[in-house]
């Protein structure tokens, strides 16, 4: 977990913007104080990276290779798949509904693909991916990140329902890992 979500916020970086968030998962609420949004180049295309966390201060976090301690965040991954056979293109994400699929299962056209993380006091913690739902993107800057939005997602038997409205920034890539803080 704690990879993965150092990963995300190494990927995102923003300061200021959230959203809001209604219900649980696995009986965790999550209060979006800071949220961010980044667009980034993959093998086969673009992708655009979404964070609403519990915590402010993300930004400077994920900029200084900091995990903040006891981080509760909603991630949202946006595609735009086009399948051809075995090979997959993505073209830039653009405004419209997204299908929540799982991060092994992308189908053609609009994917989105959400996870709920929560972390303790030495940053370990467990992450819980979405396996419906629906995330409208009402706006969004795929060079930049800078995305607005609702969504719609449920977690086995949890749901959480809410917006989001994050402004975008690039973080460097980390190449020695993250300190717990």
């Amino acid at each position: 977990m704690r990879s993965y979500a150092m990963a995300a916020l190494v990927l995102l970086a923003g300061c200021g913007s959230a959203g809001s968030v209604s219900g649980t998962v696995s009986g965790n609420a999550l209060s979006a104080k800071d949220g961010f949004g980044n667009s980034a180049a993959v093998e086969g295309g673009r992708t655009v990276t979404i964070l609403l966390g519990d915590q402010s201060g993300l930004c400077d976090a994920a900029r200084s290779n900091k995990e903040p301690k006891g981080l509760t965040f909603l991630l949202i991954s946006l595609s735009d798949a086009t399948v051809n056979g075995t090979s997959v293109t993505l073209s830039t994400p653009s405004a419209g509904d997204y299908n929540v699929a799982s991060a092994q299962n992308a189908m053609q056209g609009k994917n989105a693909v959400a996870s709920f993380s929560k972390s303790d006091a030495s940053c370990r913690g467990t992450s819980l991916f979405a396996n419906s739902g629906t995330v409208t993107v009402k706006s969004i800057d795929a060079t930049t990140g800078k995305a607005s939005g609702t969504f719609d997602l449920t977690f086995q038997s949890d749901h959480l329902t809410g917006s989001f409205e994050v402004d975008g920034c690039s973080v460097p890539q980390a190449d020695g890992g993250t300190t717990c803080s």
